[in-house]
């Protein structure tokens, strides 16, 4: 009986320095740990605004595909101009002295 407790007492030292260590790597996990959801809530932000930046950019979409076409702004400010001609013409004929 002697003889293990003498084994266990000189055992016990080594035990105690390694559960110190291991204490200290723990304390070094957790503090990793804490930095990783500190990252992650910090993904999860950026996620939110991603999210309304890809709503902005579709109403932003649904706004240009809504705009008339080169085309059609050339035709309206031709027929503008064509029809501003055509009164000026028929002004200047009805003033004109005959």
């Amino acid at each position: 009986m002697e003889t293990r407790l003498r084994h266990l007492e000189d055992t016990l030292p080594r035990l105690e320095a390694l559960l110190t260590r291991m204490d200290d790597r723990l304390q070094k996990m957790e503090n990793d740990t804490s930095e990783v959801k500190g990252r992650i809530a910090h993904l999860l932000t950026l996620g939110d605004k991603v999210d309304r930046l890809a709503l902005d950019v579709a109403e932003v979409k649904g706004r240009v595909a809504h705009l008339p076409s080169t085309w059609v702004m050339i035709g309206t400010v031709l027929g503008g101009q064509l029809t501003l001609a055509a009164l000026l013409v028929t002004t200047f004929r009805l003033l004109s002295p005959h």
